[in-house]
């Protein structure tokens, strides 16, 4: 895949690091450091059609495009105000968001419809919530039977614990590749991912995408990789 990393630099400053496709310019995956991270999940609600028409007739805004706009806003400049603006803002397909900030506690998944917010998910160490995982579906139903990675990365992270996760043991979470099938689990790191990313707002130097698939699987890009630079 045409999978790349771009810092965006201003005045000898990274801004906000990217996660895109091609020469794309929106993306859907980015850090902007010291306030907020950010990655989009597709939920599949509607049709293309829709979806085409809210963009191009209703003037709707991509979720894509929302994404950088949040990253280039000044307004927008903490996870609490990253969250509102993703609930809020009126988008051209469901979708759901995740969103981290830099303190204890700041994490949240925001499931959308295209004209509002369906449900905030939020972390809450205090009730048993010290993680969130979201696979695609509804985190308050069920995933189908024959894709259920939500099972698998519960028990990993379950192993590891709350006390002795860090980004290594995140990353290997996320590249789970042998599940129990006969029991309706799909393997999270499967044909269809495409990369896989781990990244901090507090801490820079977390950050890594592996590309996945065919030839690419061990193509890592973090601070010693290949990047782009947009200025």
């Amino acid at each position: 895949s045409m999978t790349i990393v771009v810092d965006f630099v201003r005045k000898n400053e990274t801004k906000f690091t990217a996660v895109t496709f091609g020469p794309s310019p929106t993306f859907d995956t980015a850090v902007r450091y010291g306030a907020f991270s950010v990655t989009l999940n597709e939920r599949d609600r509607g049709d293309m059609a829709t979806n085409v028409f809210d963009l191009a007739v209703l003037g709707r805004a991509s979720w894509f495009a929302a994404i950088r706009q949040t990253m280039e806003s000044e307004e927008v400049d903490s996870f609490e105000k990253a969250i509102d603006y993703f609930s809020k803002t009126p988008v051209s397909a469901a979708g759901y968001m995740i969103v981290a900030g830099v303190k204890a506690g700041e994490g949240a998944v925001l499931t959308r419809d295209r004209d509002s917010l369906v449900d905030m998910w939020r972390l809450d160490a205090i009730a048993g919530r010290w993680f969130l995982v979201e696979t695609n579906y509804d985190h308050f139903l069920m995933p189908p039977f024959g894709d259920n990675r939500r099972a698998p990365e519960f028990r990993a992270l379950e192993e590891i614990g709350q006390d002795h996760i860090d980004a290594e043991g995140l990353f290997g979470v996320l590249s789970i590749d042998h599940v129990n099938h006969t029991a309706g689990e799909n393997e999270p790191m499967n044909s269809e991912t495409i990369y896989t990313t781990i990244m901090q707002a507090s801490k820079p130097s977390t950050f890594k995408t592996v590309v996945r698939g065919g030839n690419n699987k061990d193509n890592i890009m973090q601070d010693s990789g290949p990047r782009l630079l947009l200025l």
